[in-house]
């Protein structure tokens, strides 16, 4: 069996798209499938980082050239025909498209179904129509009719936390009881870029105004504000540490007690490790889902990062920090929700199809 994946990173979109993919592509190999990615070049695409993997990456080049030869076709439609163009110098039969990607929907799909087997769509916006055979919703709400009329009746889906796409190790670091240590150690992490520097923002906050706390720093490839992190570091010494690229984030993430930071990816992790944490949103499509993540006890809805005041955040912050009993039951429905056998599902259910 042969697989492609269709998904990009750039310092706007951030890296979880294909941080998840790298994460299914490598357990689809130990089973003898082999991958490789389509990715789209632009700045922090981490195609260099998906080459160090192990896993040849066929570039598509910057859209807006061919577009503004032919200001009648879109993006979606000349970024389909080159995807056919790959697929066609393939000297083997593309047996999948795995697409993760916001920008895609059903007329791109629709154009390069005829060139592979099946089409395996990872979504969970549930904001547009798709043409494929497998869809992947692994946000909390297990939902299915949100997809109703965006799909057709034959489609698969796989929706709720027991497909979360997590490397295997977070099953091994999970833990067995919530442990909160004095001081308090806090997982910081706010994606893969970070481009508005909530990293600093809000470490220097806590560091200032809220005792007894340690901060566990973690920041990735495209953060790009690393000069400003070390001079907190430099005024505040052990109270901070700093990791960049992280070899083994569950490892990392199972040393804290709870954690402060942006959705993502990040916030299955930290739920199958069983790490109680509060959420800032930083783009507004996550916003609902935190609120109806909060709502049921799974985390601690703080606010949107771009706007919420000091005041208000050390306020939450606190509140947060000091309730054994809130933070317990997170821990509980945390884990009961991810238990880290997303991928094995997942891997199951493509070769079962």
């Amino acid at each position: 069996m042969y697989i492609q994946f269709r998904v990009d990173a750039s310092l706007k979109i951030g890296t979880g798209h294909v941080a998840r993919c790298l994460t299914l592509a490598e357990e689809l190999t130990k089973n003898g499938i082999e991958c490789s990615f389509i990715c789209k070049k632009s700045i922090g695409d981490l195609i260099e980082f998906i080459q160090s993997k192990g896993f040849k990456v066929f570039i598509i080049n910057n859209l807006e050239i061919e577009k503004n030869k032919n200001k009648n076709v879109s993006n979606a439609n000349i970024d389909a025909m080159r995807t056919i163009d790959i697929i066609k110098k393939q000297t083997k039969t593309v047996d999948w498209i795995i697409v993760d990607h916001y920008m895609i929907d059903f007329e791109w799909e629709k154009i390069v179904r005829p060139h592979t087997g099946k089409i395996l769509v990872i979504d969970d916006l549930a904001d547009r129509k798709h043409e494929c055979d497998l869809l992947i919703d692994s946000t909390y709400s297990k939902n299915t009719k949100r997809y109703d009329s965006l799909v057709d009746e034959n489609v698969k889906l796989l929706c709720g936390t027991e497909y979360a796409i997590l490397k295997p190790e977070f099953i091994k670091y999970r833990k067995k009881y919530l442990t909160i240590s004095k001081p308090i150690k806090i997982h910081v992490f706010f994606g893969g870029n970070d481009i508005n520097n909530y990293t600093c923002k809000f470490s220097e906050l806590i560091l200032k105004n809220i005792d007894e706390v340690v901060l566990k720093v973690v920041t990735a490839s495209g953060y790009t504000y690393s000069q400003e992190l070390d001079y907190i570091k430099s005024i505040y010494g052990e109270k901070i540490e700093i990791e960049h690229n992280v070899s083994d984030m569950a490892k990392y993430m199972s040393e804290c007690d709870v954690a402060i930071g942006s959705p993502g990816i990040t916030t299955w992790e930290r739920a199958c490790i069983g790490l109680p944490s509060a959420y800032l949103y930083t783009n507004i499509n996550q916003k609902k889902i935190l609120e109806n993540l909060s709502s049921d006890h799974f985390c601690f809805y703080i606010g949107d990062a771009s706007k919420i005041n000091s005041k208000d955040f050390l306020l939450k912050a606190r509140i947060f920090l000091n309730q054994k009993k809130v933070l317990n039951e997170m821990f509980v429905i945390g884990q009961n929700s991810v238990d880290g056998l997303g991928t094995n599902r997942i891997l199951t259910s493509i070769l079962r199809f």
